[in-house]
């Protein structure tokens, strides 16, 4: 083989690695929202019934959060005695995924099961109200905590902080 064919063979050979990196590029983004779009929306009514009539104090639920929040999963757990606990995930609008936890479970011991045994960042101001921050790298977790009266409420997971503060921003008394 020349010279000049082993060249043109490698330039072949960079112009097709170039336009299958183009083309995944390209195609990366359509699965992805394929991805999101198939995944299932749930309804979590039935949830926030049970949660009022098993807890002992408010419940709290989003409301009105911006486009792009998608319900994924809902569950109610304890009761009977037993502290009750309800947890409600989100596709946050960036792909990432959100958690609103609550419970009358004692906060310190909840907080640190929540966090992931996370790191206190200090705090956050969310509508006015002090919310803290705790961040567990190995899992690239972000939380944001709070107490009121007795229920602890958890805003966690893999979206930035901004989302997280967007999804504790619309928790309102059901």
């Amino acid at each position: 083989m020349s010279p000049s064919q082993g060249n043109t063979r490698l330039a072949l050979l960079v112009g097709v690695v170039a336009l299958l990196g183009v083309a995944g590029a390209v195609a990366l983004p359509e699965r992805q929202a394929a991805g999101r779009a198939a995944t299932p929306v749930v309804d979590y009514a039935p949830s926030v019934a049970r949660m009022r009539a098993e807890a002992g104090h408010a419940v709290f639920m989003p409301r009105g959060l911006r486009a792009g929040w998608r319900p994924i999963a809902t569950e109610v757990s304890g009761g009977d005695g037993a502290p009750v606990q309800w947890r409600l995930g989100f596709l946050a609008p960036s792909g990432g995924y959100a958690a609103v936890d609550q419970s009358d479970e004692p906060a310190a011991s909840y907080t640190k099961r929540l966090t992931s045994d996370g790191v206190p960042q200090g705090a956050q101001r969310v509508n006015g109200v002090s919310w803290a921050r705790f961040y567990r790298e190995s899992k690239g977790q972000r939380s944001l905590v709070r107490t009121a009266g007795p229920v602890t409420i958890v805003v966690s997971g893999t979206a930035s902080y901004s989302e997280l503060a967007g999804l504790a921003t619309a928790l309102r008394p059901a």
